[in-house]
């Protein structure tokens, strides 16, 4: 973020606080621990219908708050997804998926 400095009060290594307002905004609220993040992409594992099986879903984040996080897209309410340990869901979804393509 730019500061005007015209006057030149503010120097290099100076620290401060600002407050930004942002508008209100209605969103999904899942714990941070349900978010597995693949580097470029961030999913969460969600309950597939009528199974007990969770499948991958990919969704664009929002702001965090505290222990939660915010889902713009890619999840809508009433889903059901895990809420932590999504790391076990991972490897067994990788594993199921390595010894299907096993000869």
């Amino acid at each position: 973020m730019l500061l005007a400095n015209p006057d030149g009060r503010l120097r290099p290594g100076m620290t401060g606080e600002a407050e930004i307002s942002l508008p209100p905004e209605r969103a999904l609220l899942v714990p941070r621990g349900a978010v597995a993040e693949s580097g470029d992409a961030s999913y969460v594992f969600v309950r597939a219908a009528g199974s007990d099986r969770f499948v991958p879903r990919r969704v664009e984040l929002g702001a965090a708050f505290g222990d939660l996080v915010a889902v713009r897209r890619g999840l809508s309410a009433g889903e059901e997804v895990v809420a932590s340990g999504n790391f076990l869901v991972d490897a067994e979804s990788r594993l199921q998926s390595a010894l299907r393509g096993a000869p």
